[in-house]
């Protein structure tokens, strides 16, 4: 695990009330309870105003993940290299960034970056950029990358406005992911209601990634689509499409039921008014054993409420709704782990509105319940991502805070 200075080194209990360091780089936040694992908390940047976006990716091809980090407004994208996270500014050329895929689209060895730009919910006719930055590193880690002005060409894929999500997803098997691009609304939407269903878009990586790409739409049935997963639901080897919108969760499946794209409804959302309503965003985990598979959600769109669905008595469908907490203020994102690598999944969700909270949530196998640990109360969290970044066999957490303008990693001790 890297060195804290002690300069900038200070801990905390959770619960207790200390001051904050004038240096605010690093603290620890013990999220210990019983035999939990502690995480210590670093601020890889505290000056990136409206920070949204996060991603795991080795930029450099040293072996060791990084951090990418975007904002929205004034639109910037940061790399933070491991293992001493210097920051280097990545142009983009375009504003209003919204969210990065990496990927190695040329096949050279190094990870080139698609990003989601231009985004406007207040006018959805506008913008919507797709495009791809290519790697200028012609040997890994080399130093080029990390100065600023190293030139990352961009490469235009497609406007669809309001694009807003993008994943990368095996959906043949075959280790060929196409990518996936999910639209926040419709671009004839409008508020309060965002009615129109949204151009849900997959795309082949043509055989020269620099020219056209083709897509096809999956779907253009969804409102208000907010949170998109990536997961082998299947159990088949193939990756499926998870969304969370305005219907509550759905699923994709390509080549399936003898349909080019198999589309189900899992499980709806309860009805509220819009826009407050629907699903914000969703995670998938297990409790032990394969059959208790869970569904865990923010609820409503932007909402309070974290939620767990768990499998009817009988193992399937209709799927038991669980309220674990109401206390989120602008809830926006939301991501599952096994934190202490005892075979339970934990959630980890957090608000981007104050009082700021930043939670785990554990499941108790004896009482059945789920009990909640505030990890960190002075980040605006925007955006969520785990990883395992210390090489310590146990997944780390990054937050990204819009208001707080911050980036912090929460380094897992593992004991």
């Amino acid at each position: 695990m890297p060195t804290v200075p002690a300069a900038v080194h200070r801990y905390c209990v959770l619960g207790l009330a200390l001051s904050l360091s004038a240096l605010g780089a690093c603290q620890m936040a013990d999220a210990q309870r019983g035999d939990f694992v502690q995480f210590d908390r670093k601020v890889l940047d505290d000056n990136l105003p409206g920070a949204y976006g996060l991603a795991i990716a080795d930029l450099d091809a040293d072996g060791l993940p990084d951090v990418l980090a975007l904002s929205n407004t004034p639109g910037e994208l940061r790399w933070y290299a491991a293992p001493d996270w210097q920051a280097t500014r990545i142009s983009t050329g375009t504003e209003a960034l919204i969210d990065v895929a990496p990927f190695d689209i040329t096949g050279n060895g190094l990870q080139d970056l698609v990003l989601a730009s231009e985004f406007s919910l207040r006018d959805p006719d506008a913008g919507g950029l797709v495009s791809w930055l290519e790697n200028p590193g012609s040997v890994p880690g080399e130093q080029q990358l990390r100065d600023d002005d190293a030139h990352w060409q961009r490469h235009t894929i497609d406007r669809i406005p309001a694009s807003h999500r993008l994943r990368w997803a095996d959906v043949s098997g075959r280790g060929h992911p196409v990518l996936i691009n999910l639209p926040i609304i419709d671009a004839e939407a409008s508020a309060p209601d965002y009615a129109g269903g949204v151009r849900l878009t997959a795309y082949n990586i043509p055989p020269d990634p620099r020219r056209r790409w083709g897509s096809v739409v999956v779907d253009d049935n969804l409102e208000m689509a907010h949170g998109l997963l990536v997961y082998d639901w299947n159990g088949d080897g193939r990756e499926q499409l998870l969304t969370a919108s305005y219907s509550g969760v759905d699923l994709f499946s390509f080549a399936s039921g003898g349909r080019f794209v198999e589309h189900r409804n899992l499980l709806s959302a309860t009805e509220t008014q819009r826009p407050a309503a629907g699903i914000s965003d969703l995670g998938v985990g297990y409790s032990n054993r394969e059959d208790r598979r869970f569904i865990a959600t923010i609820e409503p769109w932007h909402g309070n409420n974290v939620v767990v669905y768990r499998p009817g008595s009988d193992g399937g469908e209709p799927w038991q709704r669980e309220v674990i907490d109401e206390g989120l203020s602008s809830g926006h994102a939301i991501v599952v782990a096994d934190l202490n690598n005892d075979g339970y999944d934990e959630i980890i969700a957090g608000g981007r509105g104050a009082p700021y909270r930043l939670n785990i949530y554990r499941y108790d196998p004896e009482s059945r319940s789920w009990n909640t640990q505030l990890l960190d109360d002075s980040v605006a969290v925007s955006g969520l991502a785990i990883a395992d970044l210390t090489g310590n066999g146990y997944q780390d957490i990054v937050a990204a805070g819009m208001a707080t303008a911050d980036v912090v990693l929460y380094r897992n001790s593992g004991r």
